[in-house]
């Protein structure tokens, strides 16, 4: 506990054990609070891929569904007054995806917040708690009567995680000259392949691939052969490597990354007698720029 008065608020000091107690608790916060941000920009349906292409009412909503993502992650019950109840304790639940700027309502004065932050653009996930009083509230109000932590409130905030790493959206990352050539795509499938073309010999998560197809189902068909990416993009010489069947080993021969599940990698291909790749009847290694394409295997 950060401060006498704090160490003297036993219901405080119960609720923070109790989120400190339950296993792997600042890997499942941050993995919920990923999944809100994702589910409310809802790549697959929308394109987007970042907290600021939210319009205003969808950033306010997103501090629902990280209540209810947090509700059913640790299995909490709803509270009479407050969101939860924490061993036994009223709980309410605050997210802000602006650093400090959490809207208190009255509702919540003299109760226990658990406020909840993140950095979508930066990476990082934070969560805190401390009660409400109105000695760590700053004097204006806004119209709906909500107030925000002053500096004094920002000092007594006992955290739980803070700044903890997390996942960034990978098309984020990318440079705006990258996602403008993908996005000139008129197809999702067509952007995938750009996709594939454009990021050879690096990791692609499953949510940037139903993000550039807009794949509502199972985006990782639009991978497969059969029609998929491996099927339009193996007469360019590019295969696509993912984690199951021969794949990890055909990566370790190539000396690529090993995809997880859910992860995908593309690297072009050229046959060379004294390849490390074995495929098909035929010795590979990883094409150079200056290599002419040749068609690869469909099935690997």
């Amino acid at each position: 506990m950060d401060s006498k008065k704090n160490n003297n608020d036993a219901d405080l000091g119960s609720v923070f054990a109790w989120f400190k107690s339950q296993t792997h608790f600042q890997s499942r916060l941050i993995q919920a609070i990923r999944k809100a941000i994702d589910e409310v920009i809802d790549g697959p349906r929308t394109g987007r891929f970042t907290y600021s292409q939210l319009e205003k009412t969808e950033k306010t909503y997103l501090g629902t569904k990280v209540e209810i993502l947090l509700r059913a992650e640790f299995a909490l019950d709803k509270g009479e007054v407050m969101d939860y109840r924490v061993d036994g304790i009223e709980v309410d639940c605050k997210y802000t995806g602006n650093k400090w700027a959490w809207n208190i309502p009255k509702e919540a004065m003299g109760h226990i917040c658990l406020l909840v932050r993140a950095d979508d653009e930066a990476g990082t996930a934070s969560a805190g708690l401390v009660r409400i009083s109105e000695e760590i509230l700053n004097p204006g109000r806004n119209q709906d009567k909500k107030g925000t932590l002053s500096k004094v409130g920002r000092d007594t905030i006992l955290w739980l995680v803070a700044d903890g790493q997390m996942q960034i959206n990978q098309l984020h990352l990318w440079s705006e000259q990258v996602i403008s050539q993908i996005w000139a795509k008129g197809s999702g499938q067509q952007r995938l392949n750009e996709l594939f073309r454009l990021k050879q010999g690096e990791l692609i998560d499953r949510q940037t691939i139903a993000t550039v197809a807009q794949a509502k189902d199972d985006p990782m068909k639009r991978v497969r052969a059969n029609g998929g990416a491996r099927t339009y993009l193996s007469k360019e010489g590019i295969i696509i490597l993912g984690h199951q069947n021969n794949h990890p080993e055909i990566c370790k021969q190539l000396e690529l990354p090993v995809p997880n599940k859910g992860q995908v990698i593309a690297v072009r291909i050229v046959r060379d007698k004294s390849g490390a790749l074995s495929l098909a009847n035929s010795r590979w290694r990883i094409a150079d720029s200056s290599d002419p394409i040749e068609t690869a295997p469909e099935s690997y």
